[in-house]
């Protein structure tokens, strides 16, 4: 069984890292592991093969959901503070950020039919790259996905009434977990209306702005729009007279939005503040570079012997062999590779089709270029992610070799079907959102934008296409604006892990052996369009659940911790697509007005004000 040879060869990667004198799976992160799992409703249920999955109700509430959330996100990726409902959010959010960005920045309109093709492409390009790497990032067992525990523990709550197994192992605490469910959903689904509509200031709660609104050196260190909570930068692209950076003014609309280089140089070079340069670029830089140092240093072998499992896994996608090799202990038939394959070929030819049937200055050979990239990062990117929740993104890398090269310019099958028909739907009901907000949310994707629909992840997009697509690396990177110097965090990037490679096999039971390099260069890399507010929200949740509350309330912990993220995730998620659709979209907002939903809005920090003004007719160069 595969099962069985997954485990023996997890147990060989294990002895091979104590011969080298690792420590990082030590029986207590085995055990600690196993805890989070039991926690996340993992084990609790036996597993029903005989329970029926495709029934009317699950696709009737399945496609309906389906079109709800993927609305939702979609109209939430445009919104600053953003909120997400837990599922293909990221996927969603890169579609929908490129589409605003190409609309509302570049000021070009496809149309539909370039929207759908490539919005779907995307959906399957990641689908399909899942499959095809199955036996590095799914199959072994110490990769355990910590954003989809929130998920598993919901299904756990919702699905699974025969509490008694689960009072055995948490007595403590007799409220049962559906309990705990239903009461925290009510509360958070409460609470947010205040923020979102009856006291909007709670979203921006910068009080010393509120205090002293006028004072722009105030608002730049405390302010949660143009400010960066406690660090006094912000989040926008300059000419060099400080005023924003029109790209209208250097492409020409007429030749396909290409870099008019007399304008570029009559009109101004590109500048940035100087954390938007540093942590957006500097550290993403270093950041690759790292994660490929430590892939090598800290996974080699582990990604060696997953490697070993995709022979065979090839080998079980014939169907001669399929059912006889490829059915798991519950009687499943696993899917296929040649499956994950011709949705692949599919997804490249509709995304090659769409560039070259549409004008949008790339070519058929930047779609292969961009597929080879993926598949070199993305196992390194998987591992991570799967450990950690944490995201490395590897845009910035992407959108300089372009600018080079284009410068100027549930049981797996049944599961399978899903997915494959969750896609389209998503696709369709994500797009039709996105243009419904583009043409009717009054002021949106600017600074006076209502309800703080100011696309702060397209507006991040569309600078960093602005310096790789239409300005170009080489141009940036001349020594005549200052920015070279940021080349050399690559090298950076590439030293540090080997220090704490060498700490970790030194010390092995040491704190060395905690220290995560591409995740701590990845750290900052959130700013832009992260704001203090979210740094500093995380980082008290993260510590008061994650550390405090499982160290001191340990058996509280297992029972509510992930029930309590799966309510509050669905209730923020409920209560905001009520409030925009019944106050919002109606206009009744409109009629509703106070203090507390203004006292924001009336400070330098919604304004924008700089430190330092230039003069009248005056620039400033690097």
């Amino acid at each position: 069984m595969e099962a069985n040879k997954d485990i023996n060869l997890e147990k060989s990667i294990r002895e091979k890292e104590v011969h080298d004198g690792k420590n990082t799976d030590s029986e207590a992160d085995a055990d600690s592991q196993a805890e989070v799992l039991r926690a996340a409703g993992i084990g609790i249920a036996k597993d029903d093969p005989t329970e029926p999955v495709l029934t009317l109700r699950m696709w009737v509430l399945g496609i309906a959901f389906c079109v709800v959330v993927s609305g939702l996100n979609t109209l939430n990726t445009l919104r600053a503070p953003s909120l997400t409902i837990s599922g293909s959010v990221y996927y969603v959010r890169l579609g929908a950020d490129v589409l605003t960005e190409q609309q509302m920045f570049y000021g070009y309109k496809a149309g539909w039919g370039f929207q759908i093709l490539i919005t779907f492409s995307t959906f399957l390009m990641g689908f399909c790259l899942a499959g095809l790497f199955r036996a590095i990032v799914v199959v072994p067992q110490e990769l355990i996905w910590p954003g989809v525990l929130g998920v598993t523990a919901l299904t756990t709550t919702l699905h699974h009434v025969n509490q008694e197994q689960v009072q055995e192992r948490y007595n403590t605490w007799k409220m049962s977990r559906y309990a705990f469910f239903t009461m925290t959903f009510c509360i958070s689904f409460c609470w947010y209306w205040f923020p979102d509509f009856i006291f909007p200031a709670l979203s921006y709660f910068s009080f010393p702005c509120w205090i002293k609104p006028g004072s722009k050196v105030v608002n730049q260190i405390f302010g949660m729009r143009s400010g960066m909570g406690l660090l006094p930068i912000t989040f926008d692209l300059f000419d060099n007279t400080g005023n924003t950076y029109q790209v209208r003014n250097i492409v020409n609309a007429a030749s396909g939005y290409q870099l008019d280089v007399k304008k570029y140089l009559a009109y101004s070079p590109v500048y940035m503040p100087v954390t938007y340069a540093l942590n957006m670029f500097g550290l993403s830089f270093a950041t690759l570079s790292a994660l490929l140092v430590w892939v090598i240093l800290e996974r080699r072998h582990f990604m060696a012997h997953a490697a070993k499992r995709v022979p065979r896994l090839v080998m079980e996608s014939f169907p001669s062999r399929s059912r006889e090799h490829s059915e798991d202990e519950r009687g499943d038939l696993d899917v296929p590779l040649w499956w994950y394959s011709v949705a692949c070929i599919l997804a490249l030819f509709m995304s090659i089709f769409a560039i070259e049937w549409w004008n949008v200055e790339l070519r058929w050979y930047g779609i292969l270029l961009a597929c080879a990239v993926a598949l070199i990062f993305y196992p390194p990117l998987a591992l991570v992610y799967a450990t950690s929740n944490f995201k490395i993104n590897i845009d910035i890398f992407c959108r300089i070799v372009a600018g080079f090269v284009f410068e100027g310019k549930i049981p797996q099958r049944k599961l399978f079907l899903l997915q494959c028909v969750g896609m389209p739907v998503g696709t369709l009901s994500s797009l039709g959102v996105l243009n419904r907000a583009l043409d009717h949310i009054t002021g949106i994707c600017t600074s006076a934008a209502v309800n703080g629909f100011s696309c702060p992840y397209s507006s991040t997009h569309f600078n960093t296409s602005l310096i790789w697509g239409a300005v170009g690396p080489r141009r940036y990177f001349s020594n005549q604006i200052g920015y070279s110097a940021l080349l050399y965090f690559f090298i950076l990037g590439a030293i540090l892990p080997i220090p704490v490679y060498y700490m970790t096999r030194r010390y092995p039971k040491s704190l060395w052996r905690r220290v995560h390099v591409p995740l701590f260069l990845r750290g900052l890399n959130y700013l832009p369009p992260a704001t203090g507010m979210n740094y500093g929200s995380w980082a008290v949740v993260g510590l008061t659940f994650g550390w405090l509350v499982r160290k001191r309330l340990h058996s509280w912990w297992s029972k509510y911790n992930f029930v309590l993220s799966s309510a509050m995730d669905s209730s923020v998620g409920i209560a905001g697509a009520m409030i925009f659709f019944a106050i919002y979209f109606t206009g009744a907002s409109k009629h509703f007005n106070w203090w507390g939903t203004e006292v924001h809005t009336n400070t330098c920090d919604w304004i924008g004000c700089a430190h330092l003004s230039i003069p009248k007719g005056g620039k400033f160069a690097i």
